[in-house]
């Protein structure tokens, strides 16, 4: 597990906690916040995923 993954998953939940509270409270810009931390936290946990991939690939490499 890649520090980035989690980080990404992280900054996930906390923005569509801000979207919900936004959406109760009418705040159009803290949706908007909250729809680009979920978007920004998506990235992230794709980087991570793919670094997990190609070190698992290029430890394997190694290992032949």
């Amino acid at each position: 597990m890649n520090t980035n993954i989690i980080k990404g998953n992280g900054r996930i939940i906390w923005g569509k906690a801000q979207q919900k509270f936004a959406s109760i409270t009418g705040n159009k810009l803290l949706y908007l916040n909250g729809k680009k931390d979920e978007f920004l936290g998506k990235g992230e946990r794709g980087y991570g995923k793919i670094q997990n991939f190609v070190d698992h690939s290029a430890n394997w490499s190694w290992r032949k």
